[in-house]
């Protein structure tokens, strides 16, 4: 991870993990102890760079992936006013 980076979840990564487990929205947030509308919000990329560490942790322990493969950057771009 690049310092000064903002990460949102990685939502495209987060439907991945849970379609090859063959596992419902409820399942996930059952045994990583998340509210399931946390993670509809985290899958389809809703939830924006507004996320809870403790929870992206249980994620990644559930399924027993690092941390950082469940986040991505976010794309800044820099805007210039005109003088």
């Amino acid at each position: 991870m690049q310092r000064n980076q903002n990460y949102r979840p990685n939502g495209r990564r987060l439907l991945e993990l849970r379609m090859a487990r063959d596992l419902t929205m409820e399942d996930v947030a059952l045994a990583a102890e998340i509210d399931k509308r946390t993670l509809v919000e985290y899958e389809d990329g809703t939830r924006g760079e507004k996320f809870q560490y403790n929870q992206l942790r249980h994620l990644a322990d559930f399924y027993e992936v690092s941390f950082e493969s469940l986040l991505q950057p976010i794309e800044t771009s820099v805007a210039f006013a005109s003088v």
